[in-house]
C-alpha cells in the first residue's frame, strides 16, 4: 500500500490535478504507488508496452527519441507528468525516458488512467494541450527525413497539404495521367512497424472499397520497403473543421446538410459492415463544388473481424466525438457509435467548438435550453449514453434530419457554452493526430 499522506502530497503540487476536491484527491491517491528511481536508472524505453503512467514529484529525467543513436529531446522535473502519449495511443512508449537526478514518481496504472480520462474531462484537456505544446516542440517526434519529390517514379511531390502523427498528406502530381492527387504517406518511422503499415494497409483496402458521392475515393496503393502511401482525389475546399475556424459557428441549415451527406456515406460503409469510429470535422471534406466528403478510415472497424488490431480495452478515437462505450473499449464501437459522432460533430460545427459529455445529464439539459427544439431533439437522441437509446442506423438519424431540415435557417445561432468542453482539436486518441 501506497503512504497516502506523501501521495496525496505529491499530487497538490500538480497543477493537473488542482481541481479536484480533497475528497476526490484522496480517492485518487488512492490508486497511485510510489517508485524511488536512482540515477541512471531507465523508467521505460522506446517500443516498451505502455503499462503506466508517471506523475514526477521530484528529480529530474531526461527523455530520448527512438532514432539511432538517441538523442535527448527533454528533460522532466518535479510537475511534470509522462507515459500519457503510449497510453492514449494503445501502443507502445514512443521514448526513453532515464533518471538523471535521484526522482520520486507516483505511478497509475493503465485500466485507473482510463476511468481518470473518462470521469474527469478536464484532466484530458490539460493532457491535450501539454501534448499539443510538445508536439509543437517538435520534443515528442524526431524530425521526418525530407519527402522525395518523385515517389513509385509516378507521383511528383507539390506541397505539403497536411501532418499528422502517422502520416503526411501531400499534393502530387500524376505525371503519367497528368492529373493531380492527395498523396498520404505513412512516415518512414512507421513505415518501419509491421502493426502501423497493416493498419494503413487495412484503411486504404477499406476506403478503396467503398466508391460513394461522399467518401473520399482511393486511386493507388502502394507498399513498398522505403515508402508506404495511398493516393487519393483532392478535396479543394479543405476540411469541415477549418472551415469552422474560419468562420465560426457555422447555420444550421448548413451543419445539417453536411451531416445529412456524412451520413449517406456511412449507410454504404455499415452496409459494407465497416465503422468508421473516428467522425469528426478533420474527417469531412469539401470537393470545391462543397460536395462533402468523408475520410479517414485509418482506425475502422469490419464487424465481423478485428484482424488482431486491436486490443480488448483500448480506446481509440478522438475524445469529444467517442461514444462512452467506444472510451471503454474500441471493439465495443458499433454503428451506435458512428450515430454518436455524427450528433456530436453537429453540435460542433454549430458551436465550433469540441463538444464534452454530452451524454451527460446536464449537458442534455444545457442542449434543450440552448438550441432550437428540432437541432436539440436529433442532438440529445443521437448521443445518449446508451447505445440502444440513440438512432438505431445512420438511416434514420438521416432521416430525422431531413425531417428537420425546412425549420432550419441560415443564420448561425448565437454563442453556446461548451458542456464541459474542450479546446478544438484533432487529436486522435489511437494514433496522436492520425
Amino acid at each position: 500500500m501506497s503512504d497516502i499522506s506523501e501521495v496525496l502530497t505529491g499530487l497538490s503540487q500538480i497543477g493537473l490535478f488542482d481541481t479536484f476536491a480533497d475528497a476526490d484527491l484522496r480517492e485518487l491517491a488512492q490508486r497511485f504507488r510510489i517508485q524511488r528511481w536512482e540515477k541512471g536508472r531507465t523508467v521505460c524505453r522506446a517500443g516498451d508496452p505502455a503499462t503506466t503512467f508517471f506523475v514526477v514529484v521530484r528529480g529530474e529525467l531526461e527523455v530520448f527519441s527512438p532514432d539511432r543513436p538517441p538523442r535527448k529531446i527533454n528533460s522532466l522535473e518535479a510537475g511534470d507528468f509522462l507515459g500519457e502519449v503510449g497510453l492514449l495511443a494503445g501502443g507502445t512508449r514512443t521514448a526513453t525516458i532515464r533518471v538523471s537526478h535521484d526522482a520520486t514518481l507516483l505511478a497509475l496504472s493503465a485500466a485507473d488512467f482510463r476511468e481518470l480520462m473518462l470521469r474527469r474531462p478536464q484532466v484530458v484537456a490539460q493532457i491535450s494541450q501539454e501534448l499539443a505544446r510538445r508536439l509543437a516542440r517538435q520534443s515528442v517526434m524526431p524530425e521526418e527525413p525530407q519527402t522525395p519529390s518523385l515517389l513509385a517514379g509516378r507521383y511528383r511531390t507539390q506541397r505539403t497539404l497536411g501532418r499528422g502523427g502517422m502520416a503526411s498528406v501531400l499534393l502530387v502530381r500524376d505525371e503519367r495521367l497528368g492529373v493531380d492527387r492527395a498523396l498520404k504517406l505513412l512516415v518512414p518511422r512507421f513505415a518501419e512497424q509491421e502493426q502501423a503499415r497493416t493498419r494503413f494497409e487495412v484503411e486504404a483496402r477499406t476506403m478503396a472499397a467503398l466508391r460513394h458521392r461522399h467518401i473520399v475515393t482511393v486511386h493507388d496503393v502502394v507498399v513498398a520497403p522505403e515508402h508506404v502511401f495511398m493516393v487519393m482525389e483532392v478535396a479543394t475546399g479543405g476540411t469541415l473543421a477549418q472551415r469552422m475556424e474560419r468562420e465560426g459557428p457555422l447555420s444550421p441549415r448548413f451543419a445539417v446538410q453536411t451531416m445529412i451527406s456524412v451520413l449517406k456515406a456511412l449507410e454504404v460503409a455499415h452496409g459494407q459492415r465497416v465503422v468508421h469510429r473516428d467522425v469528426k470535422p478533420h474527417n469531412i471534406l469539401f470537393r470545391d463544388d462543397g460536395t462533402p466528403l468523408l475520410t479517414d478510415f485509418g482506425i475502422a472497424r469490419l464487424l465481423d473481424q478485428e484482424q488482431g488490431l486491436t486490443r480488448t480495452g483500448l480506446a481509440m478515437g478522438t475524445r469529444g466525438y467517442m461514444a462512452p462505450e467506444q472510451r471503454m473499449d474500441a471493439r465495443r464501437a458499433n454503428v451506435s457509435a458512428d450515430v454518436y459522432g455524427v450528433g456530436a460533430t453537429l453540435y460542433a460545427a454549430l458551436t465550433a467548438s469540441t463538444p464534452g459529455e454530452l451524454f451527460a445529464k446536464e449537458s442534455q439539459q444545457q442542449v434543450a435550453r440552448a438550441f432550437p427544439e428540432p437541432i436539440a431533439k436529433i442532438l440529445h437522441h443521437a448521443t445518449c449514453y446508451l447505445p440502444t437509446d440513440r438512432y438505431e442506423s445512420a438511416k434514420a438519424l438521416r432521416g430525422a434530419m431531413e425531417l428537420a431540415l425546412p425549420e432550419l435557417d441560415d443564420t448561425p445561432l448565437a454563442t453556446v457554452a461548451t458542456p464541459l468542453g474542450l479546446a478544438m482539436s484533432g487529436q486522435t486518441v489511437e494514433t496522436l493526430t492520425n
